[in-house]
């Protein structure tokens, strides 16, 4: 029986497993490059960032200006713009401050309460330094069975909230909310 149609056979080359094969292995290869890389750029970033970081991680700012500087001098830091890191460290002041830890609640408030629960006996401002503020907190913190660190963190927050609201009925102080002029 003679065919009616001529059929068109694919050439055996394009057909062929080892061909699928090798197309498959050299696009996981291809990947696995790609991946490599973005991997180790990523991570040299981390470091970068660490270090910058721990440069910044110290009480004054002019130190921290010198630790960027050193860095950037250094080779350490080139993933980021180290002409920028460069200019930020002409000016020690308008760095980033990550030596200080922070208040969860602001000065006012929190020295508000502490009057009430009679740990203050300072002004109630918004001076978190002054007056007496921070040995109020760590001697608040103290009599909780917290580490007196005079931060108003999280937990100590926690405590001078129910201590607050056991003795004053509600919180916030409503005291705190109108700044003094």
């Amino acid at each position: 029986m003679p065919d009616a149609e001529p059929r068109s056979v694919a050439p055996f080359w394009v057909t062929s497993p080892l061909l699928l094969a090798l197309v498959g292995l050299v696009g996981t290869g291809v990947g696995a490059v790609l991946q490599g890389f973005w991997n180790t750029r990523l991570e040299r970033e981390k470091f970068e960032f660490s270090l910058i970081e721990k440069a910044l991680a110290v009480a004054d700012k002019k130190e921290a200006a010198q630790n960027l500087k050193f860095l950037v001098d250094a080779g350490l830091i080139n993933q980021f713009s180290a002409e920028k890191i460069s200019a930020l460290a002409q000016n020690p002041q308008a760095l980033p401050d990550f030596a200080a830890p922070r208040d969860v609640i602001p000065p006012r408030v929190g020295k508000t309460a502490l009057l009430r629960l009679g740990t203050y006996k300072g002004a109630i401002d918004d001076d978190a330094a002054g007056g007496g503020y921070r040995r109020a907190i760590a001697d608040f913190q103290v009599g909780q069975g917290l580490l007196g660190d005079g931060i108003i963190g999280p937990i100590t927050f926690d405590r001078i909230k129910n201590e607050y609201t056991k003795a004053a009925g509600a919180w916030p102080p409503d005291d705190a909310a109108k700044p003094k002029p």
